[in-house]
């Protein structure tokens, strides 16, 4: 697809997964080495919204009118030309089946209550799906759509960047669905090259519905944090120690990595 452009964030993740994702997209949509953008965060960590908005702008200053957002730790079960041009007729932001250690996720759902992003394993039984938000592993983006929205917010730095973005898009009307036809195979590197996964994780999430949630949605927050603080003050393990630090870092407003 000569209007596609792949942007590919990697950051210190064995090289050979790179290599392999980029022979899947030569493979199964005829992509050339001139149409992938990699953007390594592998030394100076910009963030992930931060790298994705470097790599649009180089896709935009090359003249492409599709985005395909891509981390390196996938392999792509099923896609193909004639599907990322079905859903195109659809949406405006799209994504696929989401495999991951043998579980498969459809849409993304933002919950009524705090706001929390999470994926469906319930399969639909239409072909296209439309969705709150769409998983920025894997995840196409039209330019008219970036035209009108704008970028990701960078102050995310991980996590929750893809489910702000698509909930703008959505505030201005634009279509954001999963294509059952398309999957991808997730190997779910961010376990081991992220030691702050849980830290970064629920600092987000607070941070999101800071933003967009309404009053009553925060003042639940609220009362589920003062238990949640009390809480994960007497335990030691690691995950517990970065959720607790996540929280403690939103609220002294404290952003980037």
């Amino acid at each position: 697809m000569k209007e596609l452009a792949a942007i590919i964030i990697t950051h210190k993740e064995p090289r050979q997964y790179f290599r392999k994702l980029k022979a899947d997209l030569n493979k199964k949509i005829r992509l050339t080495d001139k149409q992938i953008i990699e953007i390594s965060n592998a030394n100076n960590n910009i963030g992930f919204p931060a790298a994705v908005n470097k790599g649009i702008k180089k896709a935009i200053a090359q003249n492409y009118s599709l985005f395909l957002i891509l981390n390196p730790d996938l392999r792509m079960a099923k896609l193909s030309i004639k599907e990322i041009r079905n859903s195109l007729k659809h949406f405006d932001i799209f994504g696929g089946v989401l495999i991951q250690n043998d579980h498969h996720y459809y849409k993304g759902v933002v919950d009524k209550t705090y706001l929390s992003g999470s994926f469906s394993q319930e399969k639909p039984n239409q072909t296209y799906i439309p969705s709150d938000f769409v998983s920025g592993s894997c995840m196409f983006i039209k330019k008219r759509a970036v035209e009108k929205i704008g970028y990701m917010y960078e102050p995310y730095f991980l996590y929750y960047d893809d489910v702000d973005y698509c909930y703008r898009a959505r505030q201005k009307n634009f279509r954001v669905g999963i294509n059952q036809n398309i999957s991808y195979q997730h190997a779910e590197l961010s376990t081991t090259i992220i030691p702050k996964k849980e830290y970064y994780l629920s600092r987000s999430h607070l941070m999101f519905l800071s933003q967009y949630g309404n009053f009553k949605q925060k003042i639940r927050m609220g009362f589920k944090l003062i238990f949640q603080i009390s809480s994960l003050l007497l335990k030691s393990d690691q995950k517990s120690k970065q959720k607790l630090s996540g929280i403690l870092d939103f609220l002294k407003h404290k952003h980037g990595p």
